[in-house]
């Protein structure tokens, strides 16, 4: 029996019955990544929500220490200053301070107060953005940023610029991950007075390279 002319048509005209649900699919997506893309394309991030516990997330804290070393590394050149915290003019724990406030997290002031954030890591899971910190008979004197490919990047002492240098040994005392810590929303008001950190006389300049 032949088919009537109202049959249904079939062929390349037929209505698509699979991929209907792409376009909801891929809005998913984007908006599940949204945040993480938002946040590594930010040209200068905003201070993040305080009172939060949890650590951020592996990602995240990549970005920011990343932002935080490229932020030291664009002071090159700049001179010490004792007590300093700015673009001007950087004591240790000044550079790693205003490094970090321009990757979103605030940092205590002193090199001693920024011992104490975030993860202990060994030298051998060192990774670009973490800071080393030395001693010498008197407690964390000394901070400096791990910058990848055995160096670091530090402001020294008195006639000494900001630079790069091969990671000594001497003296260290803990290398810690603060770009994991929780955020803490601190304002620049809220900060204690600036503290001398390191500076002229400290012996840690005569310590051996590290090499790896």
């Amino acid at each position: 029996m032949s088919r009537g002319k109202h049959a249904k048509p079939r062929g390349k005209h037929a209505k698509p019955t699979s991929h209907h649900h792409l376009p909801t699919a891929l809005a998913a997506v984007t908006l599940a990544a949204g945040g993480v893309l938002a946040f590594a394309g930010s040209a200068a991030a905003a201070p993040l929500p305080g009172r939060s516990t949890a650590a951020r997330p592996a990602g995240q804290a990549d970005v920011v220490a990343l932002r935080a070393l490229d932020a030291a590394l664009s002071q090159r050149g700049t001179r010490y200053r004792t007590g300093g915290s700015g673009p001007g003019g950087f004591d240790c724990s000044g550079l790693v301070q205003w490094s970090y406030r321009q990757a979103g997290l605030y940092l205590p002031r002193t090199a001693a107060a920024q011992s104490r954030v975030g993860r202990r890591v060994s030298l051998s899971q060192i990774r670009p953005g973490d800071l080393i910190f030395y001693s010498y008979g008197g407690g964390v004197g000394h901070v400096a940023m791990a910058a990848g490919d055995g160096m670091l990047i530090e402001s020294s002492q008195s006639g000494h610029p900001v630079a790069k240098r091969r990671i000594y040994t001497r003296g260290l005392t803990v290398i810690r991950r603060v770009a994991e810590a929780p955020p803490t929303g601190t304002s620049p008001a809220s900060e204690p007075p600036a503290v001398r950190d390191g500076g002229a006389g400290t012996p840690w300049r005569s310590g051996a390279a590290l090499r790896w």
